[in-house]
Formats: structure tokens, C-alpha cells, sequence
């Protein structure tokens, strides 16, 4: 039990010099919050980590475009890449399915938190096969 307990007071110091209440903190300091993605679901502005489903528009203006069944990889970085399938907000007959890069993370703004800001849109089949779109999106700030 003493071992342990040198062993936890020299980790502690061994933080660059800090006191040990400076080190205990930065021990259990929590990791910044992961970025979200702004959704617009009935109407209402939502935020969502990870989403599967997300309708997603670009800032300023009424188009949607809607993410289903995506599954992402590398959340959290600068840029993340999804697969998934899309539809249309005003033509449902239009989906297909697609590959959807994140990136941009910006903080702060109208809501507190970190959000992926630029959607880059390469549909890979359906009816819309072959578009390619980039959307800005609203980064937490009313539309």
C-alpha cells in the first residue's frame, strides 16, 4: 500500500512541477466535449454527436438534406467521414446511398460546444448518383 501511495504522489509531481492538487486535477480533467452535428427534426434546431439520422441544411437557406442510417468513423477529429443514405426534403423519391465528410470544428458561438461546421456530400447510387454538394452549416447559430 505505501508503494502505491509513493507511486500516486510521484505521478502527481511529476506533472511538470504542479502541486499535487494541481496534478490530482489534471488527472481527472474532462476530455473536451466530442462535436456535434446541428439537426433540424420537426422543426427544431437539435444537436447530436454521431447522428444515424439527422436532417441537415445548409446555413441560410430552406434545402435540407437528410442523413439516414449513417455510421461515422474518426468522430472527434478535425475531419470525420460517414456512410449512409440520403433523401431529399422536397423530392423523398431521391435518395441514395453516400459517402458524407465533416470538418471544419468550430467552438462557442450561439450555443456553447464544439461543432463540425462544413458537410461535403458524395453521392455513390440512387436516383442522384454521381452529385456532389457541399454544405456550410449553421455551427449552433439560429438559421
Amino acid at each position: 500500500m505505501r508503494r502505491l501511495t509513493v507511486f500516486a504522489a510521484a505521478l502527481l509531481l511529476g506533472f511538470g512541477g504542479l502541486s499535487a492538487e494541481e496534478g490530482a486535477e489534471a488527472l481527472f480533467k474532462r476530455a473536451p466535449a466530442k462535436p456535434r452535428v446541428e439537426c433540424l427534426i420537426d422543426g427544431r434546431q437539435t444537436y447530436r454527436v454521431k447522428p444515424s439520422y439527422c436532417p441537415i441544411y445548409e446555413h441560410g437557406s430552406p434545402a435540407t438534406t437528410i442523413l439516414t442510417s449513417m455510421k461515422w468513423s474518426d468522430w472527434g477529429k478535425r475531419r470525420t467521414r460517414g456512410r449512409g443514405v440520403i433523401q431529399f426534403f422536397d423530392h423523398p423519391e431521391y435518395a441514395g446511398r453516400v459517402i458524407v465528410g465533416l470538418s471544419r470544428i468550430r467552438s462557442g458561438g450561439c450555443l456553447s460546444g464544439r461543432f463540425y461546421t462544413d458537410a461535403h456530400v458524395h453521392v455513390v447510387s440512387g436516383k442522384t448518383k454521381g452529385n456532389v454538394f457541399d454544405l456550410r452549416l449553421a455551427a449552433g447559430c439560429p438559421a
